[in-house]
């Protein structure tokens, strides 16, 4: 099923800078990583709008990513630019995966819907769409193929809610010149 949806999106992988300030919860993953000495994609990852998708930031470097995410990844073949799939072990592919141009991550997003993913907004997968519009007044929206993103852009990054039949199934950042449909 990857194939077919990279193929469609015209190579960008849909399975289903730094410096932007901190934010108290920015850094959760990466000193859960720097500590254990272990990196991986957190079991429910979270999203801080317009700032970090599970720890990794856009413009990290892939050395960066490596850190907080690890090595357990797998290159799209499908892909344009340069873009690692983070998949959970299992029956379907779930997880997470990031996509860079010129070693700089321009995007991260989810892989299916991983169940416990939130936004620090309090907005979780499987939540009304409409709940996106309590917490952001300014929101644009895009059609993707078979499913919309709500977008919200603040500072130098596009936070997507990727929505089908009503509710949030996914998540993304991406820098403003990127398609939110990954």
């Amino acid at each position: 099923m990857r194939s077919v949806l990279c193929v469609a999106h015209a190579g960008h992988a849909r399975v289903n800078g730094g410096g932007l300030g901190h934010h108290p919860f920015d850094g959760e993953a990466r000193l859960n990583a720097r500590q254990s000495g272990v990196s991986h994609l957190p079991a429910q990852g979270l999203v801080v709008p317009g700032v970090s998708f599970a720890g990794v930031r856009i413009g990290d470097s892939m050395q960066q990513v490596r850190m907080v995410w690890g090595a357990d990844y797998q290159l799209c073949k499908y892909c344009v630019d340069p873009t690692w799939l983070y998949e959970y072990r299992g029956a379907e592919p779930l997880g997470a995966a990031v996509r860079f141009e010129h070693g700089r991550v321009v995007a991260a997003f989810s892989l299916g819907s991983p169940a416990g993913w939130r936004t620090k907004d309090g907005l979780y997968m499987g939540d009304p769409i409409a709940d996106v519009y309590q917490h952001y007044k300014t929101t644009g929206t895009t059609r993707c193929i078979g499913f919309d993103a709500v977008t919200a852009r603040t500072g130098k990054v596009v936070t997507a809610f990727y929505s089908a039949a009503g509710v949030i199934y996914g998540f993304a950042i991406v820098i403003p010149t990127m398609t939110v449909c990954q």
